[in-house]
């Protein structure tokens, strides 16, 4: 049970989202209409996103050797 709870998180916070989406569907509450242009940011921004964790993921890869190295270093002197 305890290795599905993130995925049990995630439906819980999207079926709020969807009971929220179609009650703003329902009582004509759009704030904002849905243009290409506010599909165009959206994706920009994923992307982006994307290309930083991308980044962040590697260098969090490298830093787990470091530990190790360090106390090669000093056994070695």
């Amino acid at each position: 049970m305890k290795k599905y709870m993130l995925v049990l998180k995630a439906l819980g916070i999207v079926a709020i989202l969807l009971v929220v989406k179609l009650i703003v569907d329902r009582f004509n509450l759009d704030v904002i209409a849905v243009s290409p242009v506010i599909t165009g940011i959206v994706a920009g921004v994923i992307f982006t996103i994307a290309i930083i964790f991308t980044g962040v993921l590697s260098d969090y890869k490298e830093s787990e050797k470091i530990p190790g190295d360090l106390a090669s270093s000093i056994k070695s002197l």
